[in-house]
């Protein structure tokens, strides 16, 4: 044999050899199932697909590739043939845009996922296109707009200076409910919280585009905004619910209002102060119309269905978490004996608005019957829609109790004996399944069922039988004579202690919110990041001196408006609806 014939049969011999000869065809799944041709643009299915594929694809072994480390790929089809196989593809310009390939070229995970997203959107968008241009309001923006204005108007045209006003003092009551150090800014996250609770839909890319507007305004890169003022918040919100432009989102004339309203319905041509500081919060409505926006705002309002967990400010009226600022921002404010704002639009919940909730009150407290409960707290929680259960009896109250959203415990100072375990265990479950707890005490022995509660939840418990029946200024919580500021006291200027006072022997996960005229808490509670050990539990209240309840007690001062504001509290709507989390955790 010639030493030419030799080289060329061990050439031929090395190349069967090779793997890439020996599959020249061979494609790995990943790669097939996300190619393009040419210049088509991914579908929605496509895009799904793909997602699919490439979350299964990292579970595969590796697939054939060539010495130099590629994967094998198949021939592309020519642009004329692609053109044939997906003449969807010339109509729809935009994905196009995102998603077009050139060769064989692949679609990446997060191009995918962005194409996804930006699907959704157009989808809501195009719901609201009509004759080629777009309504001045989306669908759901118009339930969120309903949600703030407390009306039924969704037609901007519809909307006046003055129900403009009211969105932002809602707007405003969000941003003080996320701003829980009272910094009077807020980060991206708690931006995140904010849009929850409008019961708008959470995604990165709407952050980016309030940071990305508020940048705007700034007239700086977006990268250097990491957080943003109540103002700035509220600006952002009434142009995006509003769809006005943002040149008039700041003070709406007089001129705008009369080009967005119809003749038939005229509004009041007045001019829209730009929006107050967040040390005036909700301070938006003027002072001449304070009485007319109270009333018009304490309103019952339809409860929406759980269904669809809708916005705060269906629940929360625009003056939670405000006290002493109401009647700085509102001088024309009505008070009543004690100096507190009067009326239930102050309040911490809006009236009517919480009938798919329920109270389980256990009042172990002979002197606390029914009759004297209905007349004095079941009143004023009925008006605000609360169902209310009510059981003089241990074993009852464990019955009903998975069936409750908050629980009342009104201690008594009987020896539960075989009872205990049984109702200690009922407590934790409905604790930890989310149930709001306001326990109550009063001077000793009157603690035993709160102590057999508080010891298992919070490794304390009640002693002590002080003298009270002075008022708390707001102030500082842990001061004697004083009461924090907190959703729970919202509207409170001055409240009563209570008569014969009790006290927690130690407040290690216990939040003290006012302390008594003898130095010792006499209101504590425990939320979430405050002594709570999980986001999923329920809240808790302890009072320690509930003879404020009596018929002679009953009209003390802020005791109506802290006790209702308490229940509300309980049920953690602010908290469930900033995380996306079902409102109520009852069985059904």
């Amino acid at each position: 044999m010639s030493s030419s014939a030799g080289k060329r049969k061990a050439v031929v011999e090395k190349k069967s050899e090779s793997p890439a000869a020996a599959s020249p065809k061979t494609v790995s799944p990943k790669v097939g199932s996300k190619k393009r041709t040419g210049t088509m643009a991914a579908t929605v299915e496509e895009a799904k697909k793909f997602l699919g594929d490439d979350e299964s694809s990292s579970e595969e072994e590796d697939t054939p590739k060539s010495k130099k480390g590629k994967t094998p790929e198949k021939k592309t089809a020519s642009p004329k043939t692609a053109a044939k196989a997906s003449p969807k593809a010339k109509k729809d310009d935009d994905k196009a845009k995102k998603m077009k390939r050139a060769g064989t070229m692949d679609v990446t995970v997060a191009e995918a996922k962005g194409f996804l997203d930006d699907d959704d959107e157009k989808k809501v968008k195009s719901r609201d296109i009509k004759d080629g241009h777009a309504t001045r309001g989306k669908a759901h923006a118009k339930e969120v707009l309903t949600d703030l204005l407390d009306t039924s108007k969704a037609k901007p045209e519809d909307i006046t200076d003055d129900d403009r006003q009211k969105a932002a003092s809602r707007l405003r009551m969000v941003f003080r409910l996320i701003d829980r150090d009272r910094s009077g800014v807020v980060d991206r996250e708690e931006i995140g919280a904010a849009l929850r609770s409008l019961g708008m839909k959470f995604t990165q890319a709407k952050i980016t585009k309030v940071f990305k507007a508020v940048a705007a305004e700034r007239g700086v890169a977006e990268k250097k905004v990491e957080s943003i003022t109540a103002d700035e918040f509220v600006k952002y919100m009434m142009v995006k619910l509003h769809g006005e432009k943002k040149k008039k989102a700041a003070a709406s004339s007089s001129s705008s209002s009369s080009t967005t309203t119809t003749s038939s319905s005229p509004a009041p041509k007045t001019t829209s102060a730009p929006a107050p500081s967040p040390s005036a919060a909700s301070s938006s409505s003027s002072s001449s119309s304070s009485s007319s926006s109270s009333s018009s705002s304490s309103s019952s309002a339809p409860a929406p269905a759980l269904a669809r967990a809708g916005s705060i400010a269906s629940f929360y009226t625009e003056f939670a978490g405000m006290h002493d600022e109401i009647a700085s921002a509102h001088p024309a404010t009505a008070l009543d004996a004690h100096a507190n704002p009067a009326g239930p639009e102050f309040d911490l919940g809006l009236e009517g608005a919480f009938n798919q909730f329920t109270i389980l009150v256990g009042s172990f407290q002979p002197h606390l019957a029914k009759p004297l409960f209905d007349r004095n707290p079941g009143e004023q929680l009925r008006n605000k829609g609360f169902n209310i259960v009510y059981t003089n009896t241990l074993s009852e109250f464990i019955t009903l109790l998975p069936k409750a959203d908050v629980a009342w415990i009104v201690s008594f100072m009987n020896d539960r004996g075989s009872e205990t375990a049984k109702f200690v265990q009922a407590v934790r479950t409905f604790h930890e399944r989310g149930g709001g707890l306001f326990i109550w005490g009063d001077n000793s022995p009157l603690f035993v069922e709160a102590n057999l509660v508080l010891r298992d939840l919070l490794g304390t418990h009640l002693e002590g039988d002080t003298p009270g029946g002075k008022e708390l200024k707001v102030g500082e919580s842990n001061v004697s004579g004083q009461f924090g500021r907190h959703l729970i006291t919202s509207g409170i200027v001055n409240l009563h202690e209570g008569i014969t006072i009790c006290y927690p022997t130690n407040t290690d996960r216990l939040y003290t919110l006012g302390t008594s005229s003898n130095n010792h808490p006499c209101v504590s509670y425990a939320d979430y990041g405050q002594g709570l050990t999980s986001d999923n539990v329920g809240r808790i209240v302890v009072d320690c001196g509930y003879t404020k309840m009596y018929d002679e007690y009953w009209k003390t001062a802020g005791t109506r408006r802290y006790v209702v504001n308490a229940c509300v509290w309980l049920l953690g709507l602010d908290h469930k609806m900033a995380h996306g989390r079902p409102l109520s955790t009852k069985e059904a």
